[in-house]
């Protein structure tokens, strides 16, 4: 892939440069506007408003300096010795209105403010020398002066030893007596005719030049700010990476673009450096550009502000993207980089710390542990005896760490639960997140997942095992078929002829049962097997139960009677909605049929002659439908219902009918398939068999 204009050295230090200079614009005319903005230069009558917005400022600022300075220093002497601005003047009165001092020049006023202010009369201050024979009077005097005087500061507190060997004790103290503290109002004023000369009068003159110059000031803050968010996209934005094509990459394996390199700032400066010198810079440079009395028109400070800030702030942000999107961000940390070599020594030693207790077994480690917190807490109990309040509160900072603990521990257990109940309901897939668990319970969760994958892997081995035995079946299947196909058209063109003797006929009769026994058996492993392995077409829709099962007995209406078999088929359907029940179940017809197939035919071969079969419909709940079908067994059933469902597995022991054992398989399998369920239940000699169906549509 050939560069883009995006990514050539030349096109990003121009648009760097251009970028650099369109945010010194930006910042340059945008602090002007912005000094415009909050004076309310925008408003109908801007000039004005701003005029006096800016005349009160400088009223509030020259008030608030002759009051402070009055404050400490009474009675002013003039003026010039606070405000060097002859178009000022104030007056400072006491609350009975009587002027205690003034100065400036008066004149009509276009902006005035007043501050009320508590000062002193004065204080005496006075230093104190004493010497006793005894602490107890240094001390009795000591407490006399706190009593006389505002404010007392012991400078000296010795005890001396002179040849007689004497003890005096010597007390130097600064005792000060403030005087009667009074309120008075320093009231300031500007002229409303200027002088020549001055702070304000230079502030209002180069604000008729900022109003004069406003929107070539607006013009430049927006071609500033959209050039600037130009430039800032072209050197940002990330380059498209299609589908199929690898980025190249220079020599040294960056990738190419202004934000995708490495370069020196990046590897060099460390993150947090570089946010805070950058931060300190920009801090100042908005502090030079923000001020609010500094009306003059791109003054050659604010432009030098501006361009430094540019300079600073471009390529900070660059630094900053790259590492952002290389994940570096945290990496390169002066902070990490000092605490280093004390992190080392303390991980070590936890590190150890925490071998030896993992150890030990869980039970000493829950001891450790009690006696550790149980210690903690006698300490805190016997300081709370002692002290109060503050071990009281170091003793509430230890439940609140035992509480912490106490969750974190439970959260652990939690998520062993959750994953051990994933285990149980079959969830093979669900992986238990071990970055949340710690120690024993770490250990605990890799088990779990070991278990889970032991389960997973003979789950797949026993998968793996049906699917061979399947393929095996149909394959074998398949290939009896066809000789099979042929001895039965070999014995049907022998039974025709018309000369065989008794015993020759008697034989091929015996070859035409076994034969077409065999050919059953063959069809049935192969509907078995697909069955079972889902690779049977499923036509889910509205089947009429009742009439599907009246065809299926109607099939087996001769072979019923020649076993003496009378069915007794009751709707119960009917009889809770009426004659106009239609009840219909989702099901695939032909399935169904087959269902009910093997079910009559098994009950052919292993009811009990000379007794009735009675088949059942019913509605089990709302949604489903159940047909239950009832037969006596002619021999002992010593067989659970569970057992009668899989293949190959018959009721009759002694295998005197002439069932395979895939009959009942075959139809659980069907109805699998059907979202149905087959249920068979053995009481003595009661052989029960219900199909529990999803209905489609059931209308009373």
């Amino acid at each position: 892939m050939k560069p883009n204009l995006r990514q050539r050295p030349w096109a990003r230090i121009v648009v760097g440069l251009v970028c650099v200079l369109a945010l010194t614009l930006l910042a340059a005319c945008g602090s002007q506007v912005v000094i415009l903005a909050q004076g309310g230069a925008f408003r109908p009558s801007g000039a004005h408003h701003m005029q006096r917005h800016v005349a009160q400022d400088l009223t509030v600022q020259y008030t608030r300096d002759v009051a402070n300075a009055y404050s400490v220093n009474t009675p002013l002497t003039g003026l010039n010795d606070i405000i060097e601005d002859q178009n000022f003047f104030y007056t400072i009165q006491d609350k009975n209105d009587n002027v205690l001092a003034s100065g400036g020049t008066e004149g009509a006023s276009q902006a005035t403010w007043s501050e009320t202010i508590q000062i002193s009369d004065g204080r005496d201050v006075q230093t104190v020398r004493q010497t006793f024979d005894s602490e107890r009077k240094m001390q009795d005097f000591l407490n006399n002066l706190y009593e006389n005087y505002d404010d007392v500061e012991v400078m000296e507190e010795t005890a001396t030893e002179d040849v007689t060997e004497s003890t005096y004790y010597v007390l130097v103290a600064q005792c000060t007596t403030y005087g009667t503290e009074r309120t008075v109002t320093v009231n300031g004023a500007l002229r409303s005719d200027l002088i020549d000369e001055g702070y304000a009068y230079e502030s209002l003159n180069n604000l008729a030049t900022l109003l004069a110059y406003q929107t070539p000031l607006v013009a430049g803050t927006i071609f500033g700010g959209v050039l600037a968010l130009l430039c800032l996209l072209f050197l940002l934005w990330p380059d498209p990476v299609w589908p199929g094509v690898e980025e190249e990459t220079d020599e040294a394996g960056d990738l190419p673009g202004l934000c995708r390199r490495r370069p020196w700032l990046d590897r060099a400066v460390p993150t947090d450096l570089l946010v805070i010198v950058a931060g300190i810079v920009l801090l100042c440079c908005a502090a030079a550009l923000s001020d609010d009395l500094n009306y003059q028109f791109m003054p050659g400070n604010t432009i030098a502000a501006a361009l430094v800030g540019s300079l600073i702030f471009l390529p900070t942000l660059c630094s900053l993207v790259r590492r952002g999107r290389e994940g570096a961000l945290g990496e390169n940390l002066l902070f990490r980089r000092l605490l280093h070599p004390f992190g080392r020594f303390f991980r070590w030693m936890g590190g150890g710390i925490r071998e030896t207790v993992q150890k030990l077994p869980l039970f000493w480690q829950a001891g450790l542990l009690f006696v550790g917190f149980g210690f903690l807490e006698l300490l805190c109990l016997l300081g709370v005896w002692n002290s109060g309040a503050g071990m009281a509160l170091l003793w509430l900072l230890l439940k609140v760490v035992e509480l912490i603990f106490f969750i974190r521990l439970v959260l652990q257990l939690i998520h062993l639960q959750a994953g051990g109940q994933k285990l149980t309901q079959g969830d093979l897939n669900y992986q238990l997140p071990l970055e949340k668990l710690h120690g024993p319970f770490r250990a605990h969760g890799e088990a779990l997942n070991n278990v889970r994958q032991g389960i997973q892997h003979a789950v797949e081995e026993q998968m793996k095992s049906e699917r061979m035995k399947t393929e095996l079946i149909t394959n074998v299947s398949h290939d009896i078929k066809t000789p099979l196909t042929s001895i039965i058209n070999y014995v049907d063109i022998l039974s025709k002829e018309g000369d065989l003797s008794d015993k020759e006929a008697e034989y091929l009769g015996v070859l035409q049962r076994q034969s077409a026994r065999l050919k059953k058996l063959i069809e049935d492993l192969i509907e078995a097997s697909k069955a079972s392995t889902g690779n049977l077409e499923v036509h889910m829709e509205p089947t009429d139960v009742e009439m599907l099962l009246e065809q299926a007995l109607g099939e087996f209406e001769e072979r019923l009677a020649a076993c003496k078999l009378q069915p007794v088929v009751t709707n119960y359907l009917t009889k809770k909605y009426g004659a106009q029940a239609d009840c219909h179940v989702m099901a695939d017809g032909r399935h169904l049929w087959r269902v009910f197939d093997n079910l009559i035919g098994n009950i052919i071969k292993y009811a009990q002659p000379n007794s009735r079969v009675y088949i059942d419909i019913d509605e089990a709940e709302p949604g489903e439908i159940t047909v239950t079908f009832k037969n006596i067994s002619k021999e002992p059933l010593n067989i659970s219902g569970d057992e009668l469902k899989e293949r190959f597995v018959r009721g009759d022991r002694s295998r005197n009918t002439e069932g395979n054992g895939l009959g009942l398989s075959i139809a659980q399998s069907l109805m699998e398939l059907q979202n149905g369920k087959v249920e068979i239940m053995i009481d003595g000699d009661l052989f029960k068999v219900v199909l529990l169906l999803k209905t489609g549509n059931c209308k009373n």
